[in-house]
């Protein structure tokens, strides 16, 4: 048997009869799975976060330069923060990533029925 049909047509025929079989028992359980169901299924447990801090620079903490800051710095900044959580459990735990909510005055958060709360 030469080295061609050994490794490369036999395994090739036989991964092509393995797919068809796949292909055929997938069909006649008339179950497609695909990313659109997956979505249709996860998407009442994912939120949109909405979170705000008010800021100084930080050389404003040191206490010689507050004066300084206050004469020249202007108003604080505030900071807006978007990101997304998953809603883990039915008394309301969110998990999100800590940057999203990090030293964070205000957190919003918007359901997928459009429902906001305030975070506490």
């Amino acid at each position: 048997m030469s080295q061609l049909t050994r490794y490369i047509l036999i395994p090739a025929l036989v991964g092509a009869v393995v797919g068809l079989i796949i292909m055929a028992l997938n069909g006649q359980s008339g179950h497609k799975p695909g990313f659109a169901g997956a979505v249709a299924a996860a998407a009442p447990a994912v939120v949109n976060i909405h979170s705000t801090k008010i800021t100084r620079s930080r050389i404003c903490n040191i206490p010689r330069y507050r004066q300084l800051c206050e004469r020249f710095a202007g108003d604080p900044q505030v900071v807006n923060s978007l990101g997304s959580g998953v809603v883990v459990r039915e008394d309301g735990y969110i998990l999100t990533n800590h940057h999203v909510i990090e030293n964070a005055d205000s957190i919003l958060v918007m359901f997928s029925n459009n429902i906001t709360l305030t975070a506490a």
